[in-house]
């Protein structure tokens, strides 16, 4: 018997609504599991999808509910430096999620949560990073941006993998720990206590970032 799969359609827009083109989405289930009716074994190789040139995807994915042990899917932005709109942007993670059975064609932002018929990436998330030296490279948070992409003193950037995150420092600091490709002076500093991969910190300033 074939294992069934279901179909997940979606869109990727920047905050500015312009479409997130030709961008690469890599979902991975958590662990291999069995599909429990069939005794499957279904291997939990990364699978990349790519956005056409208005930001819309379309894929099939085995849907986990029928696992015989619990799994879930995590889905990351990989950008294509191909792509005009693309260049410059590091991997974002997007979010985990789980695939229930279906007959019909499932939207990706339902499975989020999001509550909105456009996955659209929240610009904190656009300003995710995995490491600190990821930030050198950064071109989104400069002092002149404007709403999340502001680099306000005082603000926490955080990282996912790092013990450590990062305060940003006024404009005239004259020796930071880390300064980005859009200019913005960063100083080092402890990791807010309590705070996971998939919670978010958010300082008195607008800028807020995704663990």
């Amino acid at each position: 018997m074939a294992v069934p799969t279901v179909t997940l359609e979606g869109e990727v827009f920047f905050p500015n609504n312009i479409p997130y083109d030709e961008a690469k989405l890599q979902f991975k289930l958590s662990r291999r599991a069995r599909d429990a009716e069939t005794d499957t074994l279904i291997l939990d190789d990364p699978m990349v999808v790519e956005t056409d040139l208005v930001g819309k995807f379309t894929t099939e994915l085995w849907p986990n509910a029928r696992g015989d042990i619990f799994t879930y899917y995590t889905v990351e932005l990989v950008p294509n430096s191909d792509a005009k709109s693309c260049r410059g942007q590091k991997p974002i993670w997007i979010g985990e999620f789980q695939v229930p059975e279906s007959t019909g064609i499932l939207d990706f932002t339902d499975l989020l949560g999001m509550g909105a018929s456009v996955a659209e990436i929240p610009p904190e998330d656009l300003l995710v990073f995995n490491e600190g030296f990821e930030l050198l490279d950064d071109l989104l948070l400069t002092y002149a941006g404007s709403g999340e992409f502001k680099a306000v003193p005082g603000a926490i950037v955080n990282t996912k993998k790092d013990d450590y995150a990062y305060e940003i420092a006024d404009n005239g600091e004259a020796t930071p720990d880390l300064t980005t490709a859009g200019g913005t002076k960063l100083w080092a500093v402890p990791k807010p206590a309590g705070t996971t991969r998939n919670s978010s910190v958010k300082s008195a300033s607008p800028v807020g970032m995704m663990l």
